[in-house]
């Protein structure tokens, strides 16, 4: 290789510009996920107080429930389980019975898993009501800046066409089949390299100076023709199915040719 091919900087530029979200969009939503984990974790220290639902007008102590978490037994012999429209499971060590200091304490989620970690209903509405507030005025603030910014109105507002029946109908279906729209590509901004020395070095004289002597090579008697290497040309197989894969259309097929 040419020693000065190697010193040079051949390389193509390129610009690639990639459209993120609006500072205010980014904060906002991480704030809702700092909002929403604790909303969970609290949420799970008030069930603990009475880990029962009810179905429909129902909710007193006696009355049947929907779902329950609880425990049979006590100290040694605790055992957890959840019930679920009369079917039981035993959930024993992780939910209606516990660990607690090495002791197996009945509640119906683990210490881990609430804020505060010990059984307290008050600290646990404290917790809860604190984050929901937090959550409110950010949703409000998300909304104001997204209204200003054109964010609400360029990518969240719905157009007439989306929001006709049959295009609702088509999304639930799309919904119910777990088949979600894909994001748009970055856009790629190419940046033409004129093939001048200082862009591309010593490539181009390098390349043509080879030409004499690969066509020699060609001529020479050792040279059996342009047999295709078999692991390329399945690299090569694979890219063409990938991009007919992502253009919908022009899909790899077999050739079939006539041996005599």
């Amino acid at each position: 290789m040419n020693g000065n091919a190697r010193n040079d900087n051949t390389q193509c530029r390129r610009t690639v510009f990639i459209r993120r979200h609006a500072l205010s969009t980014r904060l906002t939503h991480w704030l809702n996920a700092l909002c929403l984990s604790f909303l969970l974790l609290s949420g799970l220290q008030i069930f603990n107080a009475h880990p029962e639902l009810y179905w429909g007008h129902y909710g007193a102590d006696g009355d049947h429930t929907a779902l329950t978490i609880g425990s049979q037994g006590e100290g040694d012999e605790a055992r957890g389980f959840v019930r679920v429209a009369g079917v039981q499971f035993a959930t024993t060590g992780v939910l209606g019975v516990s660990d607690v200091e090495g002791e197996p304490t009945s509640r119906a989620f683990p210490a881990w898993a609430t804020i505060p970690s010990f059984q307290d209903l008050a600290a646990g509405r404290r917790w809860h009501f604190f984050f929901a507030w937090l959550f409110l005025i950010n949703g409000i603030f998300y909304f104001g800046f997204s209204v200003l910014n054109g964010h609400f109105r360029r990518d969240l507002a719905p157009t007439t066409r989306e929001l006709s029946p049959r295009h609702l109908w088509r999304e639930v279906l799309d919904h119910a089949r777990l088949r979600f729209p894909e994001g748009e590509e970055p856009e790629t901004e190419w940046t033409y390299a004129e093939p001048t020395g200082e862009n591309w070095g010593s490539v181009l004289a390098q390349d043509f100076s080879n030409m004499e002597f690969v066509q020699k090579g060609m001529k020479s008697s050792g040279f059996r023709g342009p047999l295709p290497n078999p692991h390329q040309e399945q690299k090569v197989i694979n890219l063409h199915r990938n991009l007919a894969d992502f253009m919908g259309r022009g899909a790899v097929t077999r050739v079939h040719t006539n041996k005599k």
